[in-house]
């Protein structure tokens, strides 16, 4: 069975995509990022631009001590631009060198660009769970204001997205991606509401329907 291997991908010049397992990456000049490749044919590179240079390090996974994830052409491609990046620095400069090599000299730096990419990926993985995380609280935080202010029939899209700190627009994207629009989660949070008020409490259903945010009779 052919052996998994890293590949770092950092695009000096022109446009490249990057096809593997039908999915695609696109990548301009300063973009760069990893993937876990199976075997020696599941990673195809087409150049767009004459001129096009893309380096790629690729190495087999068993040579780096961590376990990078795989990852995913939609959620983990971060555009970073190598002079704000001192260990990529490192790399695209050491590959555009060309050195002349012995066998010797060769395994010593094969070890210390698996060292660099290990220190890039961990990174790397560090930043995107601090985003998650603070992903995952922002819309935590958006889902308590709503459940807050039920009873208020005027509750609006731009108090929403002013409590979230951030467009309207991201609000609608954290949503959907629970599965839900904003509308439907308040609606659903509203009658979940209702719905245990009904049978905890004595109060009228025209009472309870106003205390959540029910201001009419075709509400």
């Amino acid at each position: 069975m052919p052996a998994a291997r890293i590949c770092m991908v950092l695009q000096e010049r022109g446009v490249s995509s990057l096809e593997q397992e039908g999915e695609r990456l696109c990548f301009e000049p300063g973009q760069w990022t990893y993937l876990v490749c199976e075997g020696t044919g599941s990673l195809r590179v087409q150049s767009h631009v004459e001129g096009t240079l893309l380096l790629l390090l690729d190495v087999p996974r068993t040579s780096l001590r961590g376990e990078p994830s795989a990852v995913s052409s939609e959620e983990y491609l971060h555009i970073l631009r190598y002079e704000n990046h001192p260990l990529l620095q490192t790399v695209r400069d050491f590959s555009l060198a060309r050195l002349p090599l012995d066998a010797a000299s060769s395994e010593r730096i094969g070890t210390l660009l698996c060292g660099v990419m290990e220190c890039v990926i961990a990174g790397q993985q560090c930043a995107q769970r601090a985003a998650a995380s603070a992903y995952v609280e922002r819309l935590n935080r958006v889902q308590q204001y709503i459940l807050q202010h039920l009873h208020d029939p005027q509750l609006s899209f731009e108090d929403i997205a002013r409590c979230a700190g951030c467009s309207k627009r991201f609000v609608q994207v954290m949503f959907a991606e629970t599965g839900e629009t904003v509308s439907q989660f308040i609606l659903r949070s509203r009658l979940e509401r209702v719905h245990c008020q009904l049978l905890s409490s004595s109060l009228d259903i025209t009472d309870i329907a106003v205390a959540n945010g029910f201001n009419d009779h075709s509400h």
